[in-house]
C-alpha cells in the first residue's frame, strides 16, 4: 500500500524570488532557494493528523462533525511512501516544493498504530452491517428479491458476456 505524505514549507517567499527572475529583475535569495530540509517526522505527524469533516450520522440522521484519523491496525511488510512535492498555486497551476527529505533508514512507526476506542469516543455504525441487516429485515418481510430480466441477460450473453456479468448488468 502506499501512503502519500504531504511536505511542508513557506512557497511564498520561493514564488516572489520566481517572479523576480521571471521579470528579469535581481533575485532575492532565500531559504528555499538553499536547501530547506524537512524532517521526516514532521511529514508523517502531518499524514496522521486529526482531520475535521463533516459526516452523516444514520443513528441521529442529521450532518454532525467528526475527527477522522489515520492509524495502523496492522503494520505491512513493505511499506511505500510516496511525497507529495506538488501543491495547487494561487492560479491553480502545479507549484513544486523545492524540499529535502531525509528518511531515517530506521522507522518507528509505533505511535501510529490502531487503538480502540478512547474515552468519550463513539464509534459510527458500520455501513455494511446496516445493509446486511437491511436485507435480512427484508427477507423476513417476505419481500421477493431483485432478479434480472431473462431477455436481457439472453441478449447480452449474445453479445459474448458471461452468464453471470449478464445477469448483474440486467439488475
Amino acid at each position: 500500500k502506499a501512503v502519500a505524505l504531504p511536505s511542508t514549507s513557506s512557497d511564498s517567499t520561493h514564488q516572489e524570488s520566481k517572479k523576480q527572475r521571471v521579470d528579469g529583475s535581481e533575485p532575492i535569495p532565500t531559504d528555499t532557494d538553499a536547501n530547506l530540509s524537512v524532517p521526516f517526522e514532521e511529514c508523517l505527524n502531518a499524514f496522521f493528523a486529526a482531520e475535521t469533516m463533516d459526516l452523516f450520522n444514520p443513528t441521529l440522521q442529521q450532518i454532525v462533525p467528526c475527527l477522522k484519523t489515520t492509524r495502523f491496525k496492522t503494520f505491512p511488510r513493505y511499506l511505500m511512501v510516496k511525497l507529495g512535492r506538488y501543491y495547487a498555486g494561487p492560479n491553480w497551476v502545479q507549484v513544486k516544493i523545492n524540499a529535502k527529505v531525509e528518511v531515517p533508514e530506521l522507522l518507528d512507526l509505533s505511535a501510529f498504530r490502531a487503538t480502540s476506542a478512547e474515552v468519550g469516543e463513539v464509534e459510527m455504525p458500520d455501513t455494511e452491517e446496516n445493509a446486511r441487516s437491511n436485507q435480512d429485515a427484508s427477507i423476513q418481510s417476505g419481500a421477493v428479491p431483485i432478479e434480472a430480466d431473462p431477455g436481457i441477460v439472453e441478449q447480452l450473453m449474445s453479445m459474448g458476456f458471461s452468464e453471470n456479468g449478464s445477469k448483474r448488468a440486467a439488475l
